[in-house]
């Protein structure tokens, strides 16, 4: 079964700018007719711009794109459960409707703002916040979207395809200096997944870490990080050109969900 071309339900948290918009929007170029596309983020303003341009696009294949303000830093089992089942609701179909059910994670925050290193943080309330925000959300979605997605009757099906999408980075597998919470996140992020696909065979789980991408994360990162090195690191990488767009690495992302040589939480680079 491939992976575009089909009938789709997608949900797309932190989908307001950056690599999330532009995943909400190549991806809506690559549905069947009659997909539903779920637009999450805080800020409603910036996602109802996300809808129009998804839908204004003349290769919109979206029978509906609902755009929903939904505080992920909250994490909340019946707001979460509200937001996935209002979008069923008011586009009226069920996921029975749908040959691929698609989540992807892009939601996070770098926890760098204050600079700590790991041996220096003692603010326990910071702590809890920002894994609230990264990693106890991305569990409660996930089992939210399962929850409503999978055929009860039958996990093992494979009739419908299940997909979870998880923006990584490669601070998953390689500390940086500063970044302790961030990429302690994203390693946790990273084997939620692999867990999942262990757990249930037939949903496909992939961990896509984009490169170095010109969002407002990376002015963040820029403007943060603790480390001098990495500063400087961050500014040659601007200076040099080397930066993506989101277009680019979301469309490597496109070309690589095609060939389905994932499965199992696999971490993916761009540039691999």
């Amino acid at each position: 079964m491939t992976f575009w071309g089909q009938k789709t339900f997608c949900i797309i948290a932190g989908a307001s700018r950056g690599i999330g918009r532009s995943i909400s929007i190549k991806f809506s170029e690559n549905v069947a007719p009659g997909s539903v596309f779920l637009l999450l983020a805080r800020t409603k303003d910036a996602l109802e711009t996300v809808k129009q341009e998804i839908l204004q696009a003349p290769s919109n294949n979206c029978k509906a794109v609902i755009a929903t303000a939904l505080d992920l830093s909250n994490p909340n089992q019946q707001a979460f459960n509200e937001a996935v089942s209002n979008a069923f609701t008011q586009s009226g179909t069920t996921p029975s409707d749908f040959q691929h059910s698609i989540l992807v994670q892009c939601a996070a925050s770098l926890g760098i703002d204050k600079g700590y290193k790991v041996q220096n943080i003692q603010d326990v309330q910071y702590i809890k916040n920002y894994f609230d925000f990264n990693v106890t959300s991305f569990i409660l979605l996930n089992a939210v979207f399962c929850d409503l997605v999978l055929d009860k009757k039958d996990e093992t099906s494979t009739g419908r395809q299940t997909t979870i999408i998880h923006i990584s980075s490669h601070g998953a597998v390689e500390p940086f200096k500063t970044w302790g919470l961030y990429c302690s996140a994203r390693a946790a992020k990273n084997m939620l997944l692999r867990s999942i696909s262990l757990e249930s065979p037939n949903v496909q789980t992939i961990n896509y870490a984009p490169g170095m991408v010109d969002t407002e994360n990376y002015k963040e990162a820029e403007k943060h990080t603790g480390d001098p090195e990495l500063v400087k690191y961050f500014a040659e990488q601007r200076a040099s050109g080397l930066l993506l767009t989101p277009d680019q690495t979301v469309t490597k992302l496109v070309q690589i969900l095609a060939t389905k040589k994932y499965v199992k939480g696999e971490h993916i680079s761009y540039d691999d």
